[in-house]
C-alpha cells in the first residue's frame, strides 16, 4: 500500500475508533502511523492505566491531552497543517 492509501487507512481508522469512544487507541494509532515510540509507549502506558483504574481519571485524561497537543504540534511541523487537520477532523 502507498503512503496516500495507508494515510487513508488510518483515517478511516481513527473514525471507527472514536465513533466507539476508543480516543487513547486513536491517539495511539496516529503515533504509530508517524512511528513516534515515544508518544507510543507513553498512550499504550495510559491505556493500561486505563483499563487497570477502570477509568479514565483526570489525571490520566490531562496526561493524554498534554501529549496529544504535543503530537499533533510535531505533525503540523513536520507534515503540515493540512495533514493534522485531517486527522484531528476523525477524533
Amino acid at each position: 500500500m502507498n503512503k496516500k492509501g495507508s494515510f487513508e487507512k488510518l483515517l478511516a481508522e481513527l473514525r471507527e475508533l472514536t465513533d466507539t469512544n476508543q480516543h487513547t487507541e486513536a491517539l495511539l494509532q496516529i503515533a504509530k502511523h508517524f512511528r513516534l515510540r515515544k508518544l507510543v509507549k507513553a498512550f499504550e502506558a495510559i491505556e493500561t492505566l486505563h483499563v487497570e483504574f477502570g477509568s479514565l481519571d483526570f489525571g490520566l485524561y490531562e496526561a493524554r491531552q498534554r501529549l496529544s497537543t504535543y503530537m499533533f504540534s510535531f505533525i503540523k511541523d513536520h507534515h503540515g497543517e493540512k495533514v493534522r487537520k485531517q486527522i484531528y477532523d476523525c477524533l
